[in-house]
């Protein structure tokens, strides 16, 4: 379990935490205003084992991201 939340996070560090943690099953990233939805988007393709994520009140997480999100969660049969 991991929280950056309301920290300066970019998507690079999220790329380097996906490499170093593949074990992580949860992250907290809310206010993180650096990282974009294709970063996110990113990071979570290669955390297979990741069940929870937060991304409250980031700017730009808007409907078409949490679509893509439920996708890829479809896809997967995995549940956040």
């Amino acid at each position: 379990d991991v929280s950056y939340a309301s920290t300066n996070l970019t998507d690079l560090t999220l790329s380097k935490l996906s490499i170093e943690c593949k074990h992580l099953k949860e992250l907290r990233v809310a206010c993180c205003a650096s990282l974009t939805p294709a970063g996110l988007l990113d990071f979570i393709t290669q955390m297979p084992l990741l069940t929870y994520l937060n991304v409250s009140n980031l700017n730009q997480v808007d409907n078409s991201f949490m679509e893509a999100i439920a996708r890829y969660v479809e896809s997967q049969k995995r549940q956040f």
